[in-house]
Protein backbone atom coordinates (compact mmCIF):
# COMPACT_ATOMS: atom_id res chain seq x y z
CA UNK A 1 0.00 0.00 0.00
CA UNK A 2 1.11 3.95 -1.19
CA UNK A 3 2.48 6.06 1.23
CA UNK A 4 -0.89 8.29 0.33
CA UNK A 5 -3.01 5.41 0.15
CA UNK A 6 -1.96 4.90 4.53
CA UNK A 7 -1.92 8.43 5.17
CA UNK A 8 -5.79 8.92 3.70
CA UNK A 9 -6.76 5.64 5.54
CA UNK A 10 -5.55 7.44 9.05
CA UNK A 11 -7.08 10.94 7.93
CA UNK A 12 -10.34 8.81 7.56
CA UNK A 13 -10.38 6.49 10.87
CA UNK A 14 -9.57 9.77 12.76
CA UNK A 15 -12.62 11.80 11.26
CA UNK A 16 -14.90 8.47 12.35
CA UNK A 17 -13.36 8.18 15.82
CA UNK A 18 -14.00 11.97 16.22
CA UNK A 19 -17.02 11.86 15.27
CA UNK A 20 -18.32 9.30 17.02
CA UNK A 21 -16.97 11.89 20.24
CA UNK A 22 -20.40 13.56 22.02
CA UNK A 23 -21.33 16.92 20.66
CA UNK A 24 -20.55 18.68 23.16
CA UNK A 25 -17.18 17.96 23.55
CA UNK A 26 -16.86 18.08 19.89
CA UNK A 27 -18.33 21.96 20.68
CA UNK A 28 -15.97 22.40 23.57
CA UNK A 29 -13.24 22.13 21.42
CA UNK A 30 -14.20 24.14 18.70
CA UNK A 31 -14.33 27.36 21.13
CA UNK A 32 -10.73 26.29 22.10
CA UNK A 33 -9.96 26.28 18.65
CA UNK A 34 -10.90 29.86 18.10
CA UNK A 35 -9.81 31.11 21.16
CA UNK A 36 -12.60 32.31 22.43
CA UNK A 37 -13.03 29.55 25.10
CA UNK A 38 -12.13 31.94 28.01
CA UNK A 39 -14.52 33.96 27.85
CA UNK A 40 -17.09 31.08 28.68
CA UNK A 41 -14.41 29.99 31.67
CA UNK A 42 -14.61 33.43 33.23
CA UNK A 43 -18.58 33.46 33.01
CA UNK A 44 -18.42 30.27 34.36
CA UNK A 45 -16.38 31.05 37.36
CA UNK A 46 -18.14 34.11 37.74
CA UNK A 47 -21.32 32.56 38.10
CA UNK A 48 -20.58 30.22 40.57
CA UNK A 49 -19.12 32.91 42.71
CA UNK A 50 -21.96 35.47 42.35
CA UNK A 51 -23.67 31.84 43.80
CA UNK A 52 -21.58 31.99 46.68
CA UNK A 53 -22.37 35.58 47.47
CA UNK A 54 -26.15 34.91 47.20
CA UNK A 55 -25.64 31.41 49.95
CA UNK A 56 -23.58 34.20 51.85
CA UNK A 57 -26.52 36.39 52.04
CA UNK A 58 -24.01 39.58 50.41
CA UNK A 59 -26.25 42.35 49.90
CA UNK A 60 -26.32 44.49 46.37
CA UNK A 61 -26.25 41.33 43.92
CA UNK A 62 -28.07 42.15 40.71
CA UNK A 63 -31.30 40.75 40.20
CA UNK A 64 -31.98 37.49 38.77
CA UNK A 65 -34.25 37.13 35.92
CA UNK A 66 -36.51 39.82 37.23
CA UNK A 67 -36.11 38.60 40.36
CA UNK A 68 -34.04 39.83 44.30
CA UNK A 69 -31.04 37.56 43.80
CA UNK A 70 -31.37 36.86 47.78
CA UNK A 71 -34.53 35.15 47.58
CA UNK A 72 -33.03 32.73 45.75
CA UNK A 73 -30.43 31.68 49.14
CA UNK A 74 -32.54 29.21 50.61
CA UNK A 75 -32.54 27.38 46.75
CA UNK A 76 -28.49 28.06 46.57
CA UNK A 77 -27.87 26.42 49.73
CA UNK A 78 -29.98 23.34 49.36
CA UNK A 79 -28.06 22.60 46.09
CA UNK A 80 -24.56 23.18 47.75
CA UNK A 81 -22.49 22.73 44.39
CA UNK A 82 -24.36 22.79 41.94
CA UNK A 83 -25.97 26.12 43.28
CA UNK A 84 -25.12 28.23 40.35
CA UNK A 85 -26.65 25.69 38.04
CA UNK A 86 -29.86 28.05 38.80
CA UNK A 87 -28.56 30.87 37.90
CA UNK A 88 -28.39 32.31 34.05
CA UNK A 89 -25.94 31.58 31.92
CA UNK A 90 -23.45 34.93 31.85
CA UNK A 91 -24.77 36.35 35.69
CA UNK A 92 -21.26 37.61 37.34
CA UNK A 93 -19.45 37.31 34.10
CA UNK A 94 -18.26 40.88 34.11
CA UNK A 95 -16.45 40.13 37.36
CA UNK A 96 -15.00 36.61 36.13
CA UNK A 97 -13.45 38.22 33.70
CA UNK A 98 -12.37 41.07 36.16
CA UNK A 99 -11.00 38.18 38.67
CA UNK A 100 -9.61 36.73 35.55
CA UNK A 101 -7.48 40.06 34.52
CA UNK A 102 -5.95 40.04 38.26
CA UNK A 103 -4.89 36.70 37.96
CA UNK A 104 -3.12 37.46 34.81
CA UNK A 105 -1.21 40.06 35.91
CA UNK A 106 -0.27 38.65 39.47
CA UNK A 107 1.34 35.13 37.81
CA UNK A 108 2.63 37.42 34.91
CA UNK A 109 1.03 34.88 32.16
CA UNK A 110 -1.76 34.64 29.19
CA UNK A 111 -1.30 31.11 29.90
CA UNK A 112 -5.17 30.11 29.90
CA UNK A 113 -5.04 26.77 31.29
CA UNK A 114 -2.96 27.98 34.64
CA UNK A 115 -4.95 31.40 34.95
CA UNK A 116 -8.04 28.80 35.30
CA UNK A 117 -6.57 26.67 38.13
CA UNK A 118 -5.95 29.04 39.82
CA UNK A 119 -9.55 30.22 39.86
CA UNK A 120 -11.34 27.28 39.93
CA UNK A 121 -8.99 26.61 43.61
CA UNK A 122 -9.79 30.14 44.76
CA UNK A 123 -13.85 29.03 43.39
CA UNK A 124 -13.18 25.54 45.26
CA UNK A 125 -11.82 27.25 48.65
CA UNK A 126 -14.61 29.77 48.55
CA UNK A 127 -17.18 27.07 48.45
CA UNK A 128 -15.21 25.15 51.48
CA UNK A 129 -15.13 27.63 53.59
CA UNK A 130 -18.80 29.26 52.80
CA UNK A 131 -21.19 26.21 53.31
CA UNK A 132 -24.21 26.89 54.48
CA UNK A 133 -23.66 30.54 53.94
CA UNK A 134 -21.46 30.92 56.67
CA UNK A 135 -18.29 32.24 55.77
CA UNK A 136 -17.65 35.22 58.19
CA UNK A 137 -15.74 36.87 54.95
CA UNK A 138 -18.70 37.16 52.85
CA UNK A 139 -21.58 36.93 55.47
CA UNK A 140 -24.12 39.83 54.87
CA UNK A 141 -21.61 41.92 53.11
CA UNK A 142 -21.97 44.61 50.54
CA UNK A 143 -21.10 43.18 46.71
CA UNK A 144 -17.94 45.69 46.26
CA UNK A 145 -16.39 44.18 49.68
CA UNK A 146 -17.62 40.88 48.49
CA UNK A 147 -15.71 41.01 45.29
CA UNK A 148 -12.98 43.25 46.89
CA UNK A 149 -11.75 39.75 49.33
CA UNK A 150 -12.37 37.39 46.36
CA UNK A 151 -9.60 39.72 44.43
CA UNK A 152 -7.15 39.86 47.45
CA UNK A 153 -7.71 36.04 47.78
CA UNK A 154 -7.34 35.29 43.55
CA UNK A 155 -3.91 37.62 44.08
CA UNK A 156 -2.61 35.44 47.16
CA UNK A 157 -3.19 32.65 45.04
CA UNK A 158 -1.73 33.89 42.22
CA UNK A 159 1.46 34.17 44.51
CA UNK A 160 0.97 30.51 45.67
CA UNK A 161 0.95 29.69 42.17
CA UNK A 162 4.38 31.35 41.33
CA UNK A 163 6.34 29.62 44.19
CA UNK A 164 4.98 26.13 43.77
CA UNK A 165 3.35 25.96 40.04
CA UNK A 166 4.20 21.75 39.94
CA UNK A 167 1.20 22.09 42.87
CA UNK A 168 -0.61 24.46 40.94
CA UNK A 169 -3.63 21.92 39.03
CA UNK A 170 -3.50 19.64 42.10
CA UNK A 171 -7.44 20.12 43.16
CA UNK A 172 -8.49 22.20 40.50
CA UNK A 173 -10.61 20.53 38.56
CA UNK A 174 -11.93 18.35 41.29
CA UNK A 175 -15.47 18.48 42.90
CA UNK A 176 -15.29 18.22 46.60
CA UNK A 177 -18.31 16.77 46.83
CA UNK A 178 -18.16 13.71 44.78
CA UNK A 179 -14.30 13.71 44.28
CA UNK A 180 -15.02 13.43 40.90
CA UNK A 181 -13.65 15.87 38.30
CA UNK A 182 -15.15 19.41 37.09
CA UNK A 183 -16.06 20.59 33.83
CA UNK A 184 -14.68 24.32 33.00
CA UNK A 185 -16.80 25.07 30.01
CA UNK A 186 -20.11 26.27 31.56
CA UNK A 187 -22.68 23.50 31.18
CA UNK A 188 -25.46 25.59 30.16
CA UNK A 189 -22.96 27.05 27.59
CA UNK A 190 -22.52 23.71 26.06
CA UNK A 191 -26.30 22.54 25.94
CA UNK A 192 -26.79 26.19 24.13
CA UNK A 193 -24.52 25.77 21.43
CA UNK A 194 -25.47 22.40 20.79
CA UNK A 195 -29.52 23.97 20.22
CA UNK A 196 -27.27 26.57 18.35
CA UNK A 197 -26.15 24.20 16.04
CA UNK A 198 -29.06 21.58 15.72
CA UNK A 199 -31.10 21.69 12.92
CA UNK A 200 -33.81 23.67 14.07
CA UNK A 201 -31.51 27.11 14.49
CA UNK A 202 -28.48 26.31 12.45
CA UNK A 203 -30.04 27.93 9.57
CA UNK A 204 -30.58 31.32 11.77
CA UNK A 205 -26.65 30.64 12.76
CA UNK A 206 -25.01 30.29 9.31
CA UNK A 207 -26.79 33.64 8.66
CA UNK A 208 -25.17 35.58 11.13
CA UNK A 209 -21.97 33.92 10.26
CA UNK A 210 -22.29 35.07 6.57
CA UNK A 211 -21.91 38.29 7.75
CA UNK A 212 -18.58 38.40 9.07
CA UNK A 213 -16.81 37.73 5.98
CA UNK A 214 -18.11 39.83 2.86
CA UNK A 215 -16.03 38.86 0.24
CA UNK A 216 -16.27 34.71 1.28
CA UNK A 217 -19.38 34.50 3.30
CA UNK A 218 -19.70 31.18 2.92
CA UNK A 219 -16.30 30.36 4.56
CA UNK A 220 -16.78 31.01 8.18
CA UNK A 221 -19.67 27.97 8.34
CA UNK A 222 -17.19 25.95 6.06
CA UNK A 223 -14.60 26.94 9.13
CA UNK A 224 -16.56 25.76 11.91
CA UNK A 225 -18.51 22.70 10.08
CA UNK A 226 -14.88 20.99 9.31
CA UNK A 227 -13.52 21.61 12.65
CA UNK A 228 -16.50 19.65 14.05
CA UNK A 229 -15.91 16.64 11.43
CA UNK A 230 -12.29 16.97 13.11
CA UNK A 231 -10.32 18.35 10.57
CA UNK A 232 -7.31 20.44 11.03
CA UNK A 233 -6.28 24.06 10.24
CA UNK A 234 -3.97 22.25 7.69
CA UNK A 235 -6.72 19.70 6.15
CA UNK A 236 -9.14 22.53 5.72
CA UNK A 237 -6.50 25.28 3.82
CA UNK A 238 -5.69 22.08 1.47
CA UNK A 239 -9.49 21.92 0.84
CA UNK A 240 -9.92 25.46 0.00
CA UNK A 241 -7.02 25.58 -2.11
CA UNK A 242 -5.09 28.14 0.38
CA UNK A 243 -2.18 28.30 2.52
CA UNK A 244 -2.33 27.26 6.35
CA UNK A 245 -0.98 30.84 7.04
CA UNK A 246 -4.00 32.42 5.32
CA UNK A 247 -6.36 29.96 7.35
CA UNK A 248 -4.34 31.71 10.53
CA UNK A 249 -4.76 35.13 9.12
CA UNK A 250 -9.08 34.46 8.84
CA UNK A 251 -9.73 33.68 11.46
CA UNK A 252 -7.45 36.63 13.51
CA UNK A 253 -10.12 38.79 11.45
CA UNK A 254 -13.03 36.79 12.33
CA UNK A 255 -12.26 36.07 15.79
CA UNK A 256 -14.03 39.49 17.39
CA UNK A 257 -17.41 38.27 15.39
CA UNK A 258 -17.54 35.19 16.08
CA UNK A 259 -16.97 35.43 19.93
CA UNK A 260 -19.55 38.03 19.68
CA UNK A 261 -22.31 35.16 17.51
CA UNK A 262 -21.42 32.84 19.95
CA UNK A 263 -22.21 34.62 22.70
CA UNK A 264 -25.53 36.28 21.52
CA UNK A 265 -26.76 32.42 21.44
CA UNK A 266 -26.26 31.62 24.36
CA UNK A 267 -26.69 34.80 26.40
CA UNK A 268 -29.49 35.48 28.70
CA UNK A 269 -31.32 38.93 26.92
CA UNK A 270 -33.23 39.85 30.47
CA UNK A 271 -29.93 39.33 32.70
CA UNK A 272 -27.64 41.65 30.12
CA UNK A 273 -30.16 43.95 30.04
CA UNK A 274 -29.93 44.04 34.08
CA UNK A 275 -26.17 44.22 34.28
Amino acid sequence: MTQAKLASRATALKRHIYASLPFGYRVAQLLFRLKIADDFIKRTIGRALYAEFIRAGVTGMPDVSGKLALDLQEKVIKLKMKGANILPSGYGGRFGGDIWAVAAKRMGTRDADAIADVLQNVMIEVYKRNKDGKDSKLQAVGLKSAESYIKWLVGKRALDWLKKPEHSRQQSLTDPETGGMRDLVDTKTIKGLWRMLSPGDIGKFKRELSKIDRDNPNRPWEYIEGALEGRSNSEIARDWGVDRSRITQLLNRWRPELARIFTKFIADEDLARAM
